[in-house]
């Protein structure tokens, strides 16, 4: 379900799916906002959406969308969103857990995130999510990705300029030990492509991505 939430709204007219979600496109970049919609739809369930902060509760704990004024800061800030699935000094009653891994180790519905070249501050800047994974016949599987600003869908993740890459395992969400790609409403491995790699006619394009604003 994550992946065929991405695959129906990656490249959909803005403003995407509104409602019940906002479009950041504007203020920053939708991209972890997005992330968060996909990993949502593949059955991880909000967390601390009951916070009582009153009409403006932005930037709370948890992993939460209400609507524009009631909204986690994991929901739609890159940094905070690592920070909430791989945090192992804290136990939620939901969303995404997992942990930091390699290029090697991902799985369809985990996420990369990018550091920007030549950007002065510390926080992280871009978040996608795995669609697919392709058989390079080496013995290596190379991540397509989907995101928002830019608005991509199954784009080559390296092809997106980087000082850096990071990648996050999600293992399970809810507190259950089920891995997400099972979840995903589509078998994990007849998701796997086997053919030549299907390179875009925009994969030349680096693309350049806008830094979303720091928590």
């Amino acid at each position: 379900m994550a992946i065929d939430y991405a695959d129906q709204w990656a490249t959909a007219p803005r403003p995407y799916n509104s409602p019940p979600y906002d479009d950041f496109t504007d203020w920053g970049g939708d991209c972890t906002n997005f992330v968060s919609q996909c990993i949502f739809a593949g059955n991880a369930p909000m967390v601390n959406d009951n916070v009582s902060c009153g009409d403006y509760c932005i930037g709370t704990n948890g992993w939460y969308y209400r609507d524009l004024n009631h909204r986690s800061a994991a929901w739609t800030l890159v940094e905070r969103l690592k920070n909430f699935i791989v945090d192992e000094t804290q136990t939620w009653s939901g969303g995404p857990e997992g942990c930091l891994t390699t290029i090697s180790n991902v799985y369809l519905g985990d996420v990369i995130q990018y550091e920007k070249v030549g950007d002065p501050d510390t926080d992280w800047d871009h978040s996608v999510i795995i669609t697919d994974l392709i058989d390079m016949g080496n013995g290596e599987m190379f991540p397509l990705v989907a995101s928002h600003t830019p608005d991509l869908l199954d784009y080559p993740y390296n092809q997106i300029i980087a000082a850096t890459h990071r990648y996050i395992h999600i293992e399970r969400v809810d507190d259950l030990s089920i891995h997400l790609p099972l979840i995903l409403g589509t078998d994990y491995y007849s998701k796997i492509s086997t053919s030549a790699y299907p390179a875009p006619a925009t994969s030349t394009d680096n693309l350049w991505f806008s830094a979303y604003p720091s928590p």
